[in-house]
């Protein structure tokens, strides 16, 4: 028992020592069990060495400082009875996650923002400005923006990039639209292509109430319409038109000579 009482008194004296001449604790103090802060009675578990920390109340919860020398960064974790808080106490601080490379793959900034780190020097942002968030992803270089999806409107305009596409809340604006198609409608002007009579089309459109291999309106009203298809299909009809018309002007040149 003396000697336990010694070594804790001897203990204690180093403490003060090193304290009092400014010494940094290189030691394990104490040399073995957990630490509690706020309790004599620290959580053990017989894998971890814990430090164990409890608040004043359950809505006063302790916490870990973390600051620089002269207090310009400054963070902390934070608990209490209905959360778990990671807080950046100064402004432009941001959370960094690096890989084991050292190499930035995601940040969080102290604001709402967000980079995503990629390939090369691309990333993806999250931020916001006076009308609302969006998202920017940057090339490879690090500079270009590939594209950009607003959580807002703008002029008037909303687009929300979805599954594969993009599904737009109001009205395309555009200097040029390029429709990949994988055919085109020239095979009319073929010899071997058969061209309806008029007559049988007409007694098809009295019948169906639109052009041959053209969707209904309920067809377009409930599938919309494919743009190249149906660009390829109304060229069809634009050229048949025209066969058309030039028979005609062959049988009135016939009557007209007669």
């Amino acid at each position: 028992m003396k000697n336990r009482v010694c070594k804790v008194v001897y203990t204690f004296l180093c403490l003060v020592t090193s304290v009092s001449l400014g010494y940094a604790q290189t030691n394990l103090f104490p040399p073995s069990g957990n630490v509690g802060i706020g309790t004599t009675s620290p959580i053990t578990s017989s894998n971890y060495t814990i430090l164990d920390i409890k608040g004043k109340a359950a809505n006063q919860g302790g916490y870990i400082r973390f600051a620089t020398s002269d207090n310009s960064g400054e963070a902390r974790i934070f608990v209490t009875h209905e959360r778990l808080l990671y807080d950046l106490q100064k402004s432009d601080m941001y959370f960094q996650w690096r890989n084991s490379n050292n190499t930035q793959v995601h940040r969080l900034g102290s604001d709402g923002s967000a980079i995503w780190n990629g390939n090369a020097s691309s990333y993806t942002e999250i931020r916001s400005n006076t009308k609302g968030q969006y998202i920017r992803q940057y090339a490879n270089d690090g500079t270009t923006s590939s594209w950009l999806i607003r959580g807002y409107a703008d002029n008037g305009i909303q687009a929300i990039f979805h599954s594969g596409g993009i599904q737009v809340n109001g009205t395309v604006k555009t200097k040029e639209v390029n429709v990949t198609a994988t055919g085109w409608a020239d095979y009319v002007f073929k010899p071997e292509y058969q061209l309806m009579p008029l007559s049988e089309l007409e007694t098809f459109i009295r019948k169906n109430g639109h052009l041959p291999d053209v969707p209904t309106e309920a067809e377009v009203m409930e599938k919309g319409v494919n743009l190249a298809e149906m660009n390829v299909k109304l060229l069809e009809k634009v050229e048949e038109l025209s066969l058309y018309i030039i028979s005609l002007e062959k049988r009135i040149q016939i009557l007209e000579d007669n």
